[in-house]
């Protein structure tokens, strides 16, 4: 029961933060140029999972990445001008959860109990080193690895 307190805590802690510039426009132009790319625009199918995953389309090559920028605009309505970046960001801060809670589970399985596991995963959460991949939505495949990498340590522990 305490372990549900630490998160809900950390997570309105991590809102508060970070609410400033959830609605604010994006930090750089490349962040602006990486959600106008031309595959955005197409509807889900062949052609888009055929245009994402083939290397030489855009200039660098994180087809997940894309992916997940095409949910966020035809599932989520995110902005495709760049003045509002909040679904993107909402997004982002989704995926270190996603980490923070699998850390917690890696943590538990070697041992650490549960409210030391909580305490470290939300702490290591509420670390401001990541407000780049929250505030970034080019830092989504850095969120995106790090949560793949994290169920890969999970899977081989389990």
């Amino acid at each position: 029961m305490l372990g549900w307190f630490i998160w809900g805590g950390t997570l309105l802690w991590l809102l508060a933060i970070y609410s400033e510039g959830w609605h604010t426009s994006f930090l750089s132009l490349d962040d602006a140029d990486l959600i106008q790319i031309p595959q955005l625009k197409l509807t889900w199918g062949g052609k888009l999972l055929a245009t994402i995953f083939n290397p030489g389309n855009h200039v660098d090559f994180y087809p997940l990445r894309d992916l997940t920028y095409w949910i966020d605009q035809h599932l989520f309505g995110a902005d495709t001008s760049g003045v509002d970046g909040s679904v993107y960001r909402l997004h982002n801060l989704f995926w270190l959860i996603i980490t923070a809670v699998q850390l917690c589970r890696i943590l538990r399985f070697v041992g650490l109990g549960s409210i030391s596991a909580n305490l470290v995963a939300c702490a290591w959460l509420l670390n401001p080193i990541h407000s780049e991949l929250i505030m970034w939505a080019s830092a989504r495949k850095d969120a995106l690895s790090l949560g793949f990498g994290m169920s890969t340590v999970l899977s081989y522990l389990n």
